[in-house]
């Protein structure tokens, strides 16, 4: 469905599995995958990804402010906020920080999937890796 790299930023390892294999399953087969958000800001340097999904809850630097980095540093790539307890949802954080979009994990990565399918159809295919 899409070429364009999506780095995945989440620091437990069955999310990042179960999100990629869904991402897989759905069309998106160029990813890449960070544990923290140290590492993800590594990476996008890096690889330049053209969306970064990425947790709330990353241990040092959570995923709000790897968002507001990413849009100083790199305006040009989406990003995804992504948190796992629906209880915790901050839009307007999401929003102040500059997220794209912001979406509950759930086990069929519905919400995540359909995010990445309008973000992607706006994107240059040029920028496509």
């Amino acid at each position: 469905m899409s070429d364009h790299k999506i780095l995945i930023v989440d620091d437990e390892e069955d999310h990042r599995f179960i999100i990629g294999e869904c991402l897989k399953d759905s069309g998106f087969t160029n990813l890449a995958f960070a544990t923290s958000g140290e590492e993800g800001l590594q990476k996008i340097a890096a690889e330049q990804p053209a969306v970064v999904l990425t947790d709330t809850n990353l241990g040092r630097m959570n995923g709000f402010e790897v968002c507001r980095r990413i849009k100083k540093e790199h305006p040009g790539i989406k990003v995804v906020i992504m948190t796992g307890d629906a209880r915790y949802v901050d839009f307007p954080k999401a929003q102040s920080a500059g997220a794209d979009e912001y979406k509950v994990k759930t086990g069929d990565c519905g919400e995540i999937i359909w995010a990445l399918r309008r973000i992607t159809a706006n994107l240059d295919p040029e920028k496509a890796a």
